[in-house]
């Protein structure tokens, strides 16, 4: 048997937390797992197994049962990630803090404002893909006249997991894009956000992707989401929500950049640039977006939120896309692309990025069954 210490002696603030969301539960300071019989199996000892299992229906009740049961299953069973003591404690510690947030839930800053990003532009006639980044720095530069006025321009990839593209965002294309957008304005300041799924810790993901070095090699502002103060902010007509708890720093944003590769989505059909706006949301915000209603509820709540904030710029890199599901972890599978789609129209570029892709692999998506038909 081999000990596994659930939350260190000196660790009394995490305690407290776990005493509170486990309620009648006893906190337990360690566990045990069984060592595996083959490299295939991790073996928990059955005073273990039900134990998580007690913390699992508790959990159940403020997350979507079958992403979180991937989830843990993935975190506690998962050989692929080796038996990293800290790594699944800190999953864990992480899987209650969000609980206990949502359990208190709203306890924000509480304000009304009506926020919204610039529209597009109306001059706006047409869109194409470009089979190379050379050719999207083309369109992209036409694009960005816009940004030359712009004093805080806010770049949002697709940062959910600790997985590399076509997962996560190509690094390499945020860094072309800079220098583009910093031959246009040179003055503006550059915000990079990223905020990993609630099962992912922020630091792994920042020391994995490397967004510390890429931070100071380009000048750019790191800022992980799930740390900010929030605001509340009416939905003027919303489907699903009447407010939304929104970052307080996209109060001074006039500019946003949304970079995503295009992917299968298990919860809302696809990820594009409109999906991609996610990523600005708490985290427990998401996951009032997960418990809205299946399919048609994820879709009405991602409508509600492009009401609120919307990329003035649509980056899609389809190079490579990722069919079945948005994660290689959660069974996605890589398949060749197309090459990029740029412009300043968050939702053609969606359609046309789904309608190339339907017809160069197969990608399978109805435009009229997502959220764009509810976006226009």
């Amino acid at each position: 048997m081999t000990r596994f210490q659930l939350i260190p002696e000196e660790d009394k603030e995490n305690k407290q937390i776990m005493e509170t969301i486990l309620g009648d539960l006893e906190v337990r300071d360690e566990l045990y797992f069984e060592e595996p019989e083959s490299p295939t199996t991790i073996g928990w000892s059955r005073d273990a197994d039900i134990y998580l299992g007690k913390i699992f229906q508790r959990m159940t009740r403020y997350f979507d049962p079958p992403v979180l049961e991937s989830q843990f299953r993935r975190i506690f069973l998962d050989t692929k990630l080796g038996l990293d003591e800290a790594y699944m404690r800190d999953s864990l510690v992480r899987m209650c803090l969000v609980y206990e947030r949502v359990r208190n839930y709203p306890k924000a800053q509480s304000r009304r404002v009506q926020f919204r990003f610039s529209r597009p532009s109306e001059n706006f006639k047409c869109i194409k893909s470009a089979v190379d980044w050379s050719g999207a720095i083309d369109e992209l530069t036409y694009n960005l006249r816009s940004m030359s006025t712009a004093d805080h321009v806010l770049l949002v990839p697709n940062l959910v997991s600790d997985e590399s593209y076509p997962v996560t965002t190509d690094l390499y294309t945020v860094s072309d894009f800079l220098r583009t957008a910093r031959k246009i304005n040179p003055r503006a300041e550059f915000t990079l956000i990223y905020g990993p799924s609630i099962f992912y810790d922020p630091r792994r993901v920042v020391q994995k992707l490397g967004l510390d070095n890429f931070s100071r090699e380009h000048d750019v502002k790191l800022v992980n989401v799930l740390d900010q103060p929030v605001i509340s902010v009416a939905v003027d007509n919303g489907m699903i929500f009447t407010q939304i708890y929104l970052p307080k720093f996209l109060l001074d944003v006039d500019y946003a950049v949304s970079m995503t590769p295009l992917k299968h989505n298990l919860d809302a059909g696809y990820t594009g640039s409109i999906k991609n706006m996610m990523s600005v949301l708490p985290d427990f915000e998401r996951l009032r977006f997960h418990k809205s209603g299946g399919l048609d509820g994820m879709n009405r709540a991602v409508a509600d939120l492009y009401s609120l904030v919307r990329p003035t710029i649509a980056i899609l890199d389809c190079r490579r896309l990722l069919l079945s599901a948005q994660q290689i972890d959660y069974g996605g599978r890589e398949v060749n692309g197309f090459g990029f789609v740029v412009s300043d129209s968050p939702i053609l570029a969606d359609e046309y990025a789904i309608y190339k892709a339907n017809n160069f692999c197969g990608f399978g998506i109805d435009p009229r069954q997502t959220y764009l038909s509810l976006c226009k």
